[in-house]
């Protein structure tokens, strides 16, 4: 098992991959070949076939809401053929969405051992990522 107290490992080890894994996916199904998959998320096409085959990403469940917001950036990427920045940047919204929403807060609470009132990486209880209204 692996452990930290560092809530962006949580995000790099769990909620990333978990994410990426579901896009490759998605993007599969809508015919994109895996090596133009890998190109975009600046990975190789071996990381896209262990996502694809759930070695990857696996440890994270993500929320209905996640899934058709990954599913609508997968219509995107193929209908605006989007550049790899722009998946980057993607991408990283979508984690960080994730994060402030506080759904990541019961893998840091496992795996990071964080206490019940957590603020370790927001500056309110855990669950709640906005701060004066703002997105952390």
């Amino acid at each position: 098992m692996f452990q930290t107290k560092n809530p962006i490992e949580i995000l790099h080890w769990y909620i990333l991959p978990a994410v990426t894994a579901e896009l490759s996916t998605e993007l599969v199904g809508k015919g994109m070949r895996q090596n133009e998959i890998a190109r975009l998320f600046g990975l190789t096409p071996a990381a896209i076939t262990q996502y694809k085959q759930k070695k990857r990403g696996a440890g994270f469940t993500l929320t209905e809401r996640d899934k058709k917001a990954i599913s609508a950036l997968a219509s995107r990427i193929v209908r605006e053929h989007l550049t790899e920045e722009q998946v980057i940047s993607a991408l990283n919204s979508l984690v960080e969405g994730i994060r402030s929403s506080g759904e990541m807060c019961h893998v840091c609470h496992e795996f990071a051992q964080a206490p019940a009132k957590c603020s370790i990486c927001v500056t309110v209880p855990c669950a709640v990522g906005k701060v004066r209204g703002k997105i952390l």
